[in-house]
């Protein structure tokens, strides 16, 4: 009898020690309180600081198609993911160069899902389809090496990667194969030394993790990873740490964790997902030195953005409305004064009679900054767009 106490107390014990280990990592970071402590804004003029306009040269090798990822260099050049390669911006939108070239040789990569810049901010790391990771020069966009991860395990498809220290690095993967095993732990990210050697695994997966946008660049070429599903912590890596820095609490409104789980031989639902009366995805974070900017999903598949003070805590919010079916008004970018919106709107405008839907920092752009691509097949805009806030 005194035994099973014992144990039980031991069981106990435990929990609660896990629970208060969970507690004081959620309690020594900032909070943000997206529902009670951002204001809803319509009419961004009291908001704005400053805005930049950048066009985005196009030539016959700087033609793009569709951003996937913008990275920021200490002198303010654009590396650009788009579906047909790496491209390199100067500061003013000047194409400079490709960086590498993709097909199947030796120095090539095949399908780029994912690029970061290495800790010095020299070279350009490309993750390939097949989770190589292919270095560039940044100066030249020439071929440095190829490194082949060594995992412990045989682990599906990685679609993030962030840069370690001593030429390390980070890779994000989703979920393991079985995607509906919840029993078996599975680690998100893993890190790796510069040889492709396996050095830790970390980030155990709550719930089916979608494979969107997972990793951002900060502005001090520090990485951040978005909450995952069934989590409200974002993360920063940087050096050999992946350490909790913000968290998100939306309270009862945040979709339950359940939502996460799927069952064996079901596939995860992602329309009931996004159109659950919830709060989900916090993701596109991007930071400048005093400013936190993310999206996220909330109830009837509508988009919700956020800018917040990082020292007030404070912040505003727009909504954009399902409804408003024009192209999408996304950050991609940050530094350390401003967030990089892309701007990839083909129609020509007419200030004085724009659609009622939409969003409202799209419609201040285009009314009292004249932005407008005018139907023309140019490349689309950068808008560099610094907040004033409380």
């Amino acid at each position: 009898m005194k035994r099973n106490i014992l144990f039980l107390f031991i069981i106990i014990t435990g929990l609660i020690s896990c629970k208060s280990k969970e507690s004081q990592v959620q309690n020594h970071i900032p909070t943000f309180f997206p529902l009670t402590q951002s204001i809803q804004v319509k009419d961004f003029m009291p908001y704005i600081d400053s805005v930049a306009i950048l066009p985005l040269e196009a030539t016959d090798s700087s033609f793009i198609k569709d951003i996937k990822k913008i990275l920021i260099t200490p002198s303010g050049q654009m590396i650009i993911l788009n579906t047909s390669g790496i491209l390199l911006f100067d500061e003013k939108g000047h194409f400079l160069f490709p960086v590498g070239t993709q097909g199947r040789g030796p120095e090539e990569y095949l399908h780029a899902v994912d690029i970061c810049l290495n800790e010095s901010a020299t070279e350009v790391w490309a993750l390939d389809k097949d989770k190589s990771v292919s270095k560039y020069a940044l100066s030249n966009g020439h071929f440095i090496g190829k490194i082949i991860p060594r995992f412990s395990t045989n682990y599906p498809d990685c679609i993030g990667i962030a840069p370690a220290s001593k030429e390390g690095f980070f890779l994000f993967g989703c979920n393991p194969y079985e995607k509906s095993d919840f029993t078996t732990p599975f680690y998100c990210l893993n890190l790796f030394d510069a040889t492709g050697k396996h050095i830790d695994s970390l980030l155990p997966r709550k719930a089916y993790v979608l494979p969107l946008d997972a990793i951002t660049q900060s502005y001090d070429n520090s990485y951040l990873i978005r909450p995952q599903e069934g989590d409200k912590v974002c993360y920063r890596l940087k050096g050999k740490k992946m350490d909790a820095i913000y968290q998100f609490d939306f309270g009862r409104k945040y979709m339950p964790l359940s939502s996460g789980k799927i069952r064996p031989g079901q596939h995860f639902d992602i329309q009931n997902y996004v159109n659950a009366p919830y709060y989900k995805l916090p993701m596109y974070i991007h930071e400048t030195a005093d400013q936190l900017y993310f999206s996220c999903g909330g109830p009837e598949a509508n988009d919700h953005f956020y800018v917040f003070n990082k020292t007030t805590l404070q912040g505003i919010h727009w909504v954009h409305d399902r409804k408003d079916a024009t192209a999408l008004l996304l950050a991609k970018a940050s530094d350390k004064d401003f967030f990089y919106y892309i701007f990839n709107d083909y129609n020509d405008y007419i200030p004085e009679s724009l659609p009622i839907e939409m969003e409202p920092l799209k419609r201040y752009l285009i009314k009292e900054k004249h932005v407008n691509l005018k139907g023309d097949s140019m490349n689309p805009l950068i808008i560099k767009i610094k907040f004033q806030l409380p």
